[in-house]
């Protein structure tokens, strides 16, 4: 099918930045869950040129972020944005297809750390956080940007650092956000 210009610009763009929320959207969950602050995560329309919108850039950025961390929280992007795209799980074609088009910055990451494999022990993370990756993922697209307490809020992870601390170390261990609930002793 084809469409008029301006509306194949616009299905583009609009196709960019939901892409684009879901890859930003992995990176800041499998970021906070491998022991990272969240600075901001956010979705940017591209520029207009000609009356036709560019397509969307993201950026996620940690305060800290532990440097043995850096590969699976690059690899959650492109995984996450091909998961999106084929709209299940993703295989190496479709996560070579992503990270050729739009993951400069975590080729680069992957690369450094041993090639384009090097964070995929992330993965059975991502699956088991999908619907938490989904919910910053719209708010992303919907808002352009989250913070760390909306990563917290999808996570169903408590304010209390003491017992967010043993939450994150039972999601990963396998344990679905929100599926168990942690008390302090009274």
């Amino acid at each position: 099918m084809s469409y008029p210009p301006h509306l194949a610009a616009f299905i583009r763009h609009e196709r960019s930045r939901v892409e684009t929320a879901w890859h930003e959207a992995a990176h800041a969950v499998a970021g906070v869950l491998h022991g990272g602050t969240l600075t901001t995560a956010s979705v940017t329309d591209g520029p207009v040129r000609d009356g036709m919108a560019g397509l969307a850039s993201g950026l996620t950025t940690f305060a800290t972020l532990p440097s043995t961390r850096h590969a699976p929280v690059a690899y959650a992007g492109v995984w996450a944005q091909a998961r999106a795209r084929a709209g299940r799980r993703p295989g190496r074609r479709e996560l070579f297809s992503v990270l050729e088009s739009t993951g400069c910055r975590d080729r680069e990451v992957l690369t450094a750390a041993g090639g384009p494999d090097a964070g995929e022990s992330v993965v059975p993370l991502l699956e088991t956080c999908w619907p938490s990756i989904a919910e910053v993922a719209t708010k992303l697209h919907r808002r352009g940007s989250v913070t760390e307490v909306d990563v917290l809020a999808a996570l169903r992870l408590s304010a209390d650092p003491a017992t967010r601390t043993l939450e994150l170390s039972m999601i990963r261990s396998g344990a679905a956000p929100g599926s168990f609930s942690v008390s302090r002793p009274a």
